[in-house]
């Protein structure tokens, strides 16, 4: 069931596009993006880390009876995420440094985002893409990379950072309707593909 959660890890990136409306506090955002990419593309070569052997196989989901739309989309992530990359987790420190931005917006958008954070470092463990070794420099890089970014933004305060309600709202309405076309792909029959 954890899947639902671990689609978060799409969508949430996006996150600031929907809350953040100073342009100099996006471009801030989108610096420390590529700041965290860059220090996670190092690490990848430097110390190649796979969960392969760790993650489920064909026999492990079929005895898991649940859902099956759910096995779907997870047959799904384990084919398009594949078991490499991981140290450090590049999902767990994107959606620290969003949770971080966004609650710079507006307090509650960061909040909102941290619940979501919350939810996708289960995921990652229980879906079996990452190990907590992964993930607490994870959380080390999404945080520096705001506390050296973002966080010396020194634009309006106010009003002027982040846009209203509609923002997230309209953010979780993206993910829905996403999450509604997978079912969609789900029932017309289409595969998954092989693990």
């Amino acid at each position: 069931e954890s899947i639902l959660g671990y689609s978060w890890v799409y969508s949430a990136m996006l996150l600031p596009l929907f809350t953040v409306r100073c342009h100099r506090l996006f471009r801030r955002i989108a610096i420390a993006y590529g700041l965290v990419l860059g220090v996670s593309f190092a690490c990848f070569v430097i110390f190649p880390v796979t969960s392969l052997g760790f993650r489920p196989d064909d026999v492990a989901l079929a005895a898991l009876g649940a859902d099956p739309f759910l096995i779907w989309g997870l047959r799904l992530n384990l084919r398009f995420d594949p078991p490499l990359n991981l140290f450090p987790s590049l999902h767990l420190s994107s959606i620290t440094l969003v949770a971080l931005s966004t609650g710079q917006a507006r307090r509650w958008f960061g909040a909102f985002a941290g619940v979501i954070a919350l939810v996708v470092a289960v995921s990652l463990l229980t879906v079996k893409q990452h190990f907590v070794a992964d993930m607490l420099p994870a959380l080390a890089l999404g945080t520096a990379a705001w506390a050296a970014i973002v966080r010396p933004h020194r634009g309006p305060a106010g009003p002027g950072l982040a846009y209203g309600w509609r923002g997230p709202l309209a953010y979780l309405v993206f993910h829905a309707a996403a999450i509604f076309a997978l079912w969609i792909a789900f029932r017309l029959g289409l595969p998954p593909g092989p693990l």
